[in-house]
């Protein structure tokens, strides 16, 4: 292990490519009552999951049309926000394992 790469933020240690901004975005985030996230391990089943809680949060309706399900949902970006198409407002308090995109280019 390369101890040159990694340094602390705020007493958290990361590794350097991860910027600081989004770990203190991550140790300061406090969520909204009417908020849901929807944490999953890549690639097992995210999408399926989001669409079963919209479902379930819209008493048994689930979206009719895709589109209906992307304006539904938040889409984390790699700055650390996240966008809510329904009402167009960004959020930045992802969490810390948003890698910056220079990061894995």
């Amino acid at each position: 292990m390369d101890i040159d790469a990694y340094r602390d933020v705020d007493g958290v240690r990361v590794h350097s490519f991860i910027h600081e901004n989004l770990v203190r975005s991550a140790l300061s985030y406090k969520p909204r009552a009417d908020e849901v996230l929807v944490v999953t391990y890549p690639k097992c089943g995210t999408t399926w999951t989001q669409y079963l809680i919209l479902s379930i949060l819209s008493k048994g309706h689930p979206p009719s049309t895709v589109r209906d399900f992307l304006l539904d949902v938040s889409i984390p970006r790699n700055d650390g926000c996240r966008i809510s198409r329904k009402d167009a407002q960004a959020r930045c308090d992802q969490d810390a394992s948003a890698v910056p995109q220079e990061a894995i280019l």
